[in-house]
């Protein structure tokens, strides 16, 4: 359960690079606390390009941190499949609303996240929170909904 807790957290939370980029594996399961210690170039979320994107989750641009910044909204795309269940909701009008600013780098493939661009840290280590999964009765149907909830860790 705590890896499907995890990876669920990962998902919502790596939101900002999904949604212009095509799929890229990353490492999120590290302990260790990194400070920045070159020059970095700062690039808001709604500025970057496909192919600066593609160079980013490929390591090619360790000087390059993603800025999400507060009030950005963005499309959000949901898939689910496997053996039970199937969703494929790409053609939504959803979005997604980074509510409170932060920056991500990619670095030796590994996502890091900070608040002040001088403490980084993995997923785990900066990220909190919960997911649910309930199945309602909404007009006389039966409807799953998926409810995540996503902190910074104190």
């Amino acid at each position: 359960m705590r890896s499907f807790k995890i990876g669920a957290l990962s998902v919502m939370l790596t939101w900002a690079v999904a949604a212009f980029a095509g799929t890229h594996t990353v490492s999120i399961g590290a302990t260790s606390s990194h400070i920045i210690d070159r020059e970095c170039r700062i690039v808001a979320l709604e500025d970057v390009k496909s192919e600066m994107l593609e160079r980013f989750f490929t390591g090619e641009t360790p000087n390059v941190v993603l800025e999400c910044t507060e009030g950005l909204s963005l499309p959000f795309n949901l898939r689910v499949k496997g053996q039970y269940l199937a969703l494929d909701y790409e053609n939504s009008t959803s979005a997604i609303t980074i509510v409170k600013k932060c920056f991500i780098k990619c670095e030796e493939n590994e996502f890091l996240f900070s608040t002040d661009l001088k403490s980084w840290k993995p997923f785990q280590e900066f990220f909190t929170g919960e997911i649910g999964v309930s199945v309602n009765v909404d007009e006389g149907l039966p409807t799953v909904c998926l409810n995540i909830e996503i902190n910074q860790r104190t």
